[in-house]
């Protein structure tokens, strides 16, 4: 009976530290979290701006108003650059 006991108090102090572990990992996890949040409207700005830029760009590729003919037909280069 006491070797019985023995293994379950060694169970329940497994149990314990690794509900420590998870504890911890939930917390880091909630950390990433919060700072992809605050950081996601950021990269919306940027990708509305990219985006704003590449339709420029295409319109005036394609022939839109203004757009020089340079004797290339279909190749068009966008570079982004931080």
């Amino acid at each position: 009976m006491t070797e019985r006991l023995s293994d379950v108090m060694a169970r329940i102090g497994s149990v314990r530290q690794l509900s420590s572990v998870i504890g911890a990992m939930r917390g880091i996890a909630a950390a990433r979290a919060r700072e992809a949040r605050e950081r996601v409207e950021g990269v919306r700005a940027y990708a509305r701006t990219v985006g704003a830029a590449i339709g420029q760009a295409l319109a005036f590729v394609e022939g839109g108003a203004g757009a020089p003919h340079n004797g290339r037909d279909g190749h068009l280069v966008i570079a982004l650059c931080a």
